[in-house]
């Protein structure tokens, strides 16, 4: 490190940590690089690093599948209209009589017509 005139004192690495799009962690209220810039620089080695996780050991088929046992798509289970009591699905409007939440939304024409 050392000073250049006119320039900010500081490590190597803040000058391109001060062109990151985290530099605002950089300029908090007192103006140090306190904690926030240890996170920072810790983001951004972690990116040049590219850690990720990564399995020890192949996962064997039998733990595959038991995985995947409720993967399964379910049928929706039907309720009743709490007013003619015909089965609904929940949360819709009912096909038979227009009731939806404590209101008659659409009026129903009788069948035989």
């Amino acid at each position: 490190m050392h000073q250049v005139r006119g320039a900010q004192a500081g490590p190597d690495w803040l000058d391109s940590a001060l062109r990151c799009p985290y530099k605002h962690f950089f300029q908090g209220q007192s103006g140090g690089h306190g904690s926030a810039a240890r996170f920072v620089v810790g983001l951004l080695l972690a990116k040049r690093r590219r850690i990720m996780a990564n399995p020890k050991r192949k996962h064997s088929h039998s733990r595959s599948r038991l995985r995947r046992a409720n993967d399964r798509l379910r049928h929706k289970s039907p309720g009743t209209c709490p007013k003619c009591g015909s089965p609904k699905q929940a949360h819709q409007i009912c096909g038979y009589c227009g009731y939806y939440r404590g209101v008659t939304v659409i009026q129903m024409e009788p069948e035989g017509e």
